[in-house]
């Protein structure tokens, strides 16, 4: 065998598979086949039986050691002497161990073959569905950036209505410090208004009294007070009928009982004072 035939060969034993040509020995079996030293050495001790047949080699030449580099004196001393009919017969055996070894090692090949494709299959078929899932990924990514553009969108408008209402709100809170500002003149002017409402003799004369005695009544016509009211008590007003016409001074209002303010006689006096007694009571009411 030459040199570059032997890198063919290669240990039997399928945990090893090593190149024989860089040992230069290997042993060699009845059975065709071929095993590096050190495997020889550790299969062998065990057991006489071949590691990848399982035959049984128990002759003693049945396992041999062989040069694979021969030097030339040994190829032309080993078979030297020996018949033509033996020389045909070990050279037949020889290439039929060098086919088998071929064979083995295309089958060996093959089957490597056949585990890379089933692999590469394996392998593209986990690529397809990476690829669909990379694409329903991307889908899904297009479909939250969408989403996520959406829900931006409608935070910015959550955003500028917040402004908004702050705004509002701002301008709400500047329109009640003014109204707060303008309160003590408004409670002036409600203070003045209740004060006129209060010397209002409709609006007096109209309301039940404190301590349950005769209410004091209205009159379109002429003023009405009752019985137990006295001239200071009373504001009298003109008896036209605006009830919101200038406030006439009482009859007696100013008026000494006892004398006049110009200095009438008693006789004048006296006359008020008459009219005064001689109210006619008219159901709870006078009448002047």
């Amino acid at each position: 065998m030459s040199t570059s035939s032997n890198n063919v060969l290669r240990c039997n034993n399928l945990k090893c598979r090593s190149f024989l040509s860089m040992e230069g020995q290997a042993v060699v079996t009845t059975c065709s086949h071929i095993f590096c030293i050190s495997c020889a050495t550790t299969l062998f001790a065990s057991s006489l039986a071949c590691p990848a047949c399982n035959q049984s080699l128990q002759e003693p030449d049945d396992i041999v050691m062989t040069t694979l580099n021969p030097t030339n004196e040994y190829k032309a001393s080993i078979l030297a002497g020996l018949p033509p009919s033996t020389i045909l017969e070990v050279t037949a055996r020889a290439i039929s161990f060098w086919t088998y070894q071929l064979s083995q090692e295309s089958a060996c090949q093959a089957l490597i073959l056949k585990n890379a494709q089933d692999r590469q299959v394996c392998t593209e078929k986990q690529l397809n569905n990476a690829f669909e899932d990379l694409q329903i990924a991307n889908k899904k990514i297009v479909s939250l950036e969408n989403e996520l553009d959406a829900n931006r969108r409608k935070v910015q408008g959550i955003i500028n209505e917040s402004h908004r209402k702050d705004r509002e709100l701002s301008r709400l809170r500047g329109d009640l410090e003014k109204i707060k500002r303008k309160k003590p003149f408004n409670g002036v002017a409600q203070a003045g208004e209740k004060i006129v409402e209060q010397s209002d003799p409709e609006r007096i004369f109209s309301a039940p009294t404190m301590n349950g005695s005769t209410p004091i009544y209205r009159s379109t016509g002429r003023f009405t007070a009752s019985p137990h009211s006295t001239h200071n008590q009373i504001p009298f007003r003109s008896q036209s009928s605006d009830p919101y016409g200038p406030i006439v001074p009482p009859l007696f209002f100013g008026m000494n009982v006892g004398a006049s303010k110009n200095g009438g006689s008693d006789r004048g006096s006296a006359d008020r004072r008459f009219r005064a007694a001689r109210m006619a009571t008219t159901n709870g009411r006078a009448n002047f």
